[in-house]
């Protein structure tokens, strides 16, 4: 009974490592998509020193509502 425990303790262990690496591998790919895309943000607006507020403004909103979109739970 205590080998049986023992193994079932191990498998329980390694689904539970499996599909948290999946979770946190997803999470660290959106993040690093946004990094991307911040950089390429930052990127123009270096490039474009006289720009509007209003423009900056209105990029930085689009970037924000496709990467982090509001949800009700």
């Amino acid at each position: 009974m205590i080998r049986g425990a023992r193994w079932c303790m191990l498998l329980a262990g390694v689904v539970y490592g499996a599909t948290r690496k999946n979770a946190l591998q997803r999470f660290e790919d959106n993040q690093r998509e946004f990094r991307q895309q911040m950089k390429k943000l930052q990127e123009e607006i270096i490039r474009l020193p006289f720009v509007e507020h209003d423009y900056v403004e209105k990029i930085w909103t689009n970037v924000e509502t496709e990467n982090f979109p509001v949800t009700e739970e």
